[in-house]
């Protein structure tokens, strides 16, 4: 894509009220929209495992990745400095100051750029990092507002990579922690969306066909109570006890800081949360009517914001 197609998009952040936190939903769907965004953040989810339908402010997080087009805004303040900077015999020197003297849209919008940091000459390094803590402020409240990433929520702690995604070395169970932490998984609290069910009523089908009552299947459940992995987990209890960890277990522990370490013990908990994982998705297909068969390819359906 030529550089020169990206730059409205780029200079559209001049504008005053899209850099505000009351318009943070207006700024992160901008940011997503951008076209080399598109790309970025789909690799990003790639490398995940988890699907394309992820938030973005989740994927965002993971990968403490701010978007391209925050990151463009340095090349392209570069840019400005350095047609400026040519001698004004130089060409592209001259369409600048015509630019400049008739304060058209491109140097009008690259200016404010720079200008909305602060008064001087400002670095395009600083215009980045600016921008950038904009962005990072209005992503830390955009995800508290998304009853989606409850569980992500209480498990992030700030805008930086998890442990778990450079301590864990296979790749499959890499893929499945970071779909638990991101809700990209097939657990009826996030299934249930799909088919309009409301929160309350999206009972995990284990519990409810072995008449051990009606509860909400949420990554807490399946961690920490569903009877389906009463094996499996209280192997990983036995890990706890045997590597003689003062952690808690519940779900932070399972999904966060018990990878902090890279060591056997992290490895061998995030295999067993992927064995309970594999449990639990024999017996779905088990129990699928294949007459009317439940879908397990959610991400072209348009889900509850809930």
């Amino acid at each position: 894509m030529p550089y020169s197609n990206c730059i409205p998009d780029i200079v559209s952040l001049s504008d005053s009220n899209l850099i505000t936190s009351s318009s943070s939903k207006k700024l992160l769907d901008k940011l997503a929209r951008y076209a080399p965004e598109t790309i970025h953040i789909r690799h990003l989810k790639w490398c995940l495992g988890v699907h394309r339908k992820t938030s973005n402010i989740a994927t965002w997080g993971e990968f403490s990745r701010v978007p391209t087009l925050i990151s463009h805004i340095k090349q392209t303040l570069t840019y400005f400095d350095r047609i400026d900077s040519l001698h004004s015999s130089v060409i592209v020197n001259m369409a600048f100051r015509e630019q400049k003297r008739l304060n058209l849209d491109w140097y009008s919008r690259t200016s404010t750029l720079a200008s909305t940091v602060g008064a001087g000459n400002i670095s395009p390094l600083t215009a980045k990092l600016f921008y950038g803590d904009i962005f990072k402020s209005v992503w830390n409240s955009s995800r508290k507002d998304q009853t989606k990433l409850d569980t992500y929520n209480t498990i992030k702690d700030d805008f930086a990579s998890p442990s778990h995604l450079g301590n864990i070395y296979d790749h499959s169970s890499r893929a499945t922690i970071s779909r638990l932490r991101t809700s990209s998984h097939m657990l009826h609290i996030e299934t249930g969306r799909y088919s309009h069910l409301p929160r309350n009523q999206r009972f995990c089908k284990w519990c409810s066909d072995n008449g051990l009552g009606n509860f909400v299947e949420s990554e807490d459940h399946f961690l920490i109570d569903c009877d389906i992995n009463k094996n499996t987990r209280d192997q990983l209890k036995l890990l706890f006890v045997d590597t003689g960890s003062t952690l808690t277990f519940c779900t932070r522990t399972l999904l966060n800081d018990v990878f902090a370490n890279n060591n056997a013990a992290s490895n061998t908990a995030a295999r067993l949360i992927t064995k309970m994982n594999k449990v639990r998705s024999d017996y779905m297909k088990s129990t699928t009517n294949t007459s009317n068969p439940v879908s397990t390819d959610h991400t072209d359906r348009q889900p509850d914001p809930l």
